[in-house]
């Protein structure tokens, strides 16, 4: 007579994971269907005594065409795991036919309010006619931690691919508990380390009513925050240089980015073109001296954008002598554009870095390489802060190589969302993943300062049914700036990173989710532009205090020049449909606005009918400036002080 609780491997009991108990229930007791209700069909999830692995049952899980089903352990069974152990699941499975199957650990901090974690691990698995045995271990403090994922549902799937009919039989799963290898690296858990807590200047009320302390200086402000990276030197859009390494930009594009007076930028592949890596070094030299873009703050990544292959730590050498024998000033060297891609994403071109071992040894040599000729350079790690082993993993092994990280905090919001989710609480999650990450570069590298220098970012959304979220219009119209502002005014006021760089500034009309210019087109401008040239131009010296209330969707910024003669205030109202009074208290003497605002969040981002900055009336009366903040715009304050 067989036991509910079929196995106690390591004590770790997992139920009816032999699937013996006689049951009608359909998924039988111990599973449950998860993910999207329209898919929870129970007849494709069945108790079999057709060729069981052992006993007289297994489980049989049916895929047909184009569904997205599947099964989890029932969440009242869930494992919770212990620190310091590690767990190896295994389980036997076929397949109706030769395929890929995927196992997976779906993750809960919480069950009440199903609370996500990270997966421990995913995993896919060969499937053949006949049975085979699989076993997966994750480690405690190493793959995940236990006061993060309190709860692990065990997750099947009879496919990798939505679009294969497939049917998988599962038999004999169990889990063995043990202490963790003795030389298991022990991450350190981001939960248990100290981090800046958000601070609000404003509280919450129906309007915006401040009071801006000109005399009270809180920090210098981060003019890093403000850049702009391109793509390729031969980039998608076929500018700046052709694939001959002919400059073909305009000088109406190149006037044009002039005009965003650029604080800093970012190219990749640079080491990856028709020509000589010296040659693409002077290319860049060239292009930044046509652009005003100062080189000390230009990024450069030389191996090939998709991370399909590395470059010998020798190429990098190469760069770097070029650039300090003709004295150009590059000292920010990239490894690697993001890096993690090929293993989390998948990739047809090729995989340079298998593990974060291979890559941290390849920074390592590369750094060797670049401080051997260039002493005061600075080498950049890219990872993935959300990823355990591409990220907390990565920092740790890589500590000592590296002085600056790009992480990459595209937002990747469900742009159908409210316009106040997408712009100001996914900012607010951001953050709090920007002060992580920022405790746990202390916590690895505790006699260095290494900083977060993003070399891309932006909004990143799509709607359910995009292809890809380049060809999503909100990426780059007003939806677009309102986000980007919101994280911009966070990166002033909290200033947790040296610098920022957006993705992405020359575009293809082929994808048009990105690109503020159009160098085939160069007399065409996009809102995100405009709110760039506004922001680098009109954005004080130092940020200053401020006292009052202001509605959840309002965000504020206030800084003053060097002179300290003039205030600018950057607002952002995200609502979709309501206007706010605003008052701002100071001692002003003159002021004036500049509002960029659509009628839709579907407009057009080049439409020049409605991405030109427009005046805002404003009344200065008693040294304090009102206006009225518009629905869905980002508004700057011109305030020249009384005397």
């Amino acid at each position: 007579m067989s036991s509910v609780f079929h196995a106690f491997a390591g004590n770790v009991p997992v139920f009816n994971g032999d699937f013996e108990q006689v049951s009608p229930a359909t998924p039988p007791p111990g599973w449950t269907m998860w993910g999207d209700q329209k898919w929870k069909i129970a007849s494709n999830y069945t108790r079999d005594t057709d060729r069981p692995h052992g006993g007289q049952a297994s489980f049989r899980i049916v895929h047909p065409k184009g569904t997205q089903g599947y099964i989890v352990t029932d969440p009242s069974r869930a494992l919770q795991p212990k620190r310091g152990m590690a767990y190896t699941f295994s389980f036997f499975v076929r397949g109706e036919h030769d395929g890929a199957g995927r196992f997976g650990l779906t993750a809960y901090q919480s069950l009440k309010t199903y609370l996500d974690a990270p997966s421990p691990g995913s995993w896919e698995i060969p499937l053949a006619t006949d049975w085979k045995k699989y076993s997966f271990t994750i480690r405690e403090g190493l793959d995940f931690f236990a006061g993060e994922a309190c709860y692990i549902l065990l997750t099947f799937k009879a496919t990798s691919d939505a679009d294969t009919a497939q049917t998988m039989w599962v038999d004999d799963i169990t889990i063995d508990e043990s202490p963790n290898p003795a030389g298991t690296v022990q991450l350190i858990d981001p939960s248990t380390l100290k981090k800046k807590p958000a601070e609000p200047m404003l509280a919450v009320g129906e309007k915006l009513d401040v009071i801006i302390y000109t005399e009270r200086v809180i920090k210098p402000v981060n003019l890093l925050i403000g850049g702009m990276s391109f793509h390729r030197l031969d980039g998608h859009s076929g500018y700046p240089f052709d694939k001959k390494g002919k400059y073909v930009m305009t000088e109406e594009t190149a006037g044009a980015i002039r005009e965003l007076r650029l604080p800093m930028t970012r190219f990749y592949g640079v080491g990856d073109g028709p020509w000589s890596v010296e040659e693409s070094i002077d290319r860049v030299a060239e292009l930044c001296q046509k652009t005003g873009i100062p080189t000390a703050h230009v990024i450069l990544e030389l191996e090939t954008e998709n991370a399909s292959k590395s470059l010998p730590p020798e190429i990098w050498e190469r760069a770097v002598k070029r650039s300090v024998e003709k004295n150009y000033g590059f000292r920010h060297w990239e490894v690697g554009n993001e890096i993690y891609g090929p293993a989390l994403w998948g990739s047809k071109a090729g995989m340079a870095y298998a593990t974060p071992d291979e890559y941290a040894k390849h920074v390592a040599e590369v750094a060797k390489a670049v401080r051997g000729v260039q002493p005061d350079a600075r080498i950049g790690l890219s990872i993935s802060d959300q990823s355990l082993r591409w990220g907390n993993y990565l920092l740790r092994i890589a500590a000592g190589s590296y002085d600056f990280v790009c992480p990459h905090f595209y937002a990747g919001v469900d742009l159908n969302k409210p316009l106040e989710t997408i712009v100001i609480e996914t900012n607010k999650t951001i953050m709090e993943r920007v002060e992580t990450l920022k405790a746990l570069l202390a916590a690895y590298n505790p006699d260095r300062a290494v900083t977060i220098l993003d070399s891309e970012w932006a909004l990143y959304g799509a709607c359910p049914g995009d292809k890809e979220p380049e060809v999503n219009e909100r990426n780059r119209n007003i939806v677009s700036i309102l986000h980007r502002a919101v994280r911009m005014i966070g990166y002033v006021q909290d200033n947790p990173l040296e610098g920022a760089s957006g993705w992405e500034l020359l575009g293809n009309p082929a994808y048009p989710g990105y690109g503020i210019l159009y160098p085939a087109q160069p007399g065409k401008r996009s809102i995100n532009y405009m709110f760039y040239r506004l922001w680098n131009s009109q954005i004080g010296s130092d940020v200053l205090g401020m006292k009052g209330s202001a509605p959840a969707n309002i965000a504020s910024l206030a800084t003053i020049s060097a002179d300290k003669k003039s205030v600018s205030v950057v607002l952002v109202n995200a609502s979709v449909d309501k206007a706010v009074s605003a008052t701002l208290k100071l001692n002003a003497g003159a002021a004036t606005a500049l509002m960029l605002s659509q009628p839709s969040l579907d407009s057009l981002a080049y439409d020049a009918s409605t991405n030109e900055p427009k005046p805002l009336p404003t009344t200065v009366r008693d040294n304090t400036v009102t206006l009225e903040l518009p629905a869905r715009a980002v508004v700057f304050v011109s305030v020249d002080m009384g005397r």
